[in-house]
């Protein structure tokens, strides 16, 4: 008879999906698998080419919701996905969930944490909210809201933070993130934890840039490499790089961007439309293949938009610095990337609004400036083993978590 306790998981993405919430939740439910019996409440899965290769933990119990096959890329279709999930979620749980249970979720699916606010004390169990986005600050930047003046923000704002008030304990990514939640809360710091997102230096490690097949293969060993992998979404602030691109002079610098996402498209038509000779977009690569394609540049680009303040990190950002990479960032010097790379010189941060320093900084860019990070690679490395390495990151929610 198994005499672990049980703690649920609620994610809308988990193994077999990879993404980064995917791939973040799955790992933080092996680790909690050594001391707790961990059932995963997740949406089916929404690829269908996606495969399980490796077998969890027996400790770990899956229970899909049906997401109907809506699509997740289209706009109105992925709020029905969400609405379809978080309701067939909370279902589940007020079927399932009993007192003094442990129900830690992450903020999506979205509708997810008013709903499981609101069951929280019907069911009595104990809830922590790993807090990957904040909503609904984080619709406007998104384009889905424009002002916060409209009535649509100020209801969802009181639902929100009620919701996020509701939470025993909330885990975020930065230090402007830990200020917003504590100002919408009104918790403390102890209530509101800061648990960073983890480099995967066991898989990840400095490779030599002029020998990575990628580099061969679009035949850029005579360029200064800008590469982005992850989402080409709209909360990146890639239209704002993308115009700075297109005003950059630099004739050694090629931009690589690897991936999918709601911009995509807009973006390939501006290239087209300008005629810029210096960007290559590449399809999604596996993450298994991480190590490969972060080692093809020179500088690992990580940009959010300028209004995306305490509102999120960037993942990417910590396997960038695995890969031994400096980071090349366009973000608000408020956001915790922009605060990291200048306290440790992990690389290049600046503000987008400044448009002439960041295009007068590519312009001078310059192999002196790449090598001179390639010299430091080592050190860049050690931080990201020292600070960020997925064990140290995935014990610090095994603490946190054993609380009453």
């Amino acid at each position: 008879m198994n005499s672990k306790k049980i703690i649920w998981i609620v994610s809308e993405l988990f193994y077999p999906d990879d993404t980064s919430t995917g791939y973040i939740m799955t790992e933080i439910a092996k680790s909690l698998s050594q001391k707790y019996e961990v059932h995963v409440l997740c949406a089916s899965v929404y690829d269908d080419e996606l495969k399980a290769t490796e077998q969890l933990p027996n400790e770990i119990h899956v229970h899909r919701i049906s997401s109907w096959g809506l699509d997740k890329n289209k706009l109105l279709s992925r709020v029905l996905r969400l609405l379809v999930v978080s309701f067939g979620m909370w279902f589940f749980g007020l079927q399932r969930f009993k007192r003094g249970q442990q129900v830690f979720m992450v903020t999506n699916p979205a509708f997810a944490i008013p709903l499981f606010a609101s069951l929280k004390p019907l069911k009595n169990f104990r809830l922590s909210i790993l807090v990957h986005d904040v909503f609904p600050e984080n619709l406007i930047p998104g384009g889905v809201l424009k002002s916060k003046d409209q009535f649509a923000y100020r209801i969802f704002k009181k639902f929100f933070n009620w919701s996020y008030k509701k939470a025993d304990r909330l885990f975020v990514l930065g230090r402007d993130m830990q200020d917003l939640l504590i100002e919408k809360t009104e918790k403390s710091d102890m209530q509101v934890k800061i648990i960073e997102n983890w480099a995967d230096v066991e898989n990840i490690k400095p490779l030599d840039f002029s020998s990575n097949p990628i580099v061969k293969e679009l035949n850029l060993s005579e360029k200064i490499v800008l590469l982005f992998a992850g989402n080409l979404g709209r909360l990146q602030g890639l239209h704002k790089l993308f115009q700075i691109i297109n005003q950059v002079e630099n004739e050694l610098l090629h931009f690589v961007f690897i991936g999918n996402g709601a911009a995509k498209e807009e973006l390939q038509c501006f290239v087209k439309e300008n005629n810029l000779q210096n960007v290559t977009f590449l399809k999604p690569m596996p993450r298994t293949d991480q190590e490969k394609f972060l080692n093809a540049c020179h500088f690992g680009i990580v940009t959010l938009d300028e209004r995306f303040v305490g509102l999120g990190v960037p993942s990417k950002s910590y396997n960038i610095i695995a890969a031994g990479k400096p980071i090349f960032y366009l973000g608000n010097p408020k956001t915790e990337i922009f605060q990291l790379i200048k306290e440790t010189k992990l690389g290049i941060a600046l503000d987008p609004l400044e448009e002439y320093k960041v295009i007068s900084t590519l312009n001078y860019l310059n192999f002196d400036d790449a090598n001179s990070y390639d010299m430091k690679k080592y050190k860049i490395r050690e931080i990201a083993e020292d600070k960020f390495s997925k064990n140290f990151i995935l014990q610090k929610f095994v603490e946190e978590l054993d609380y009453e």
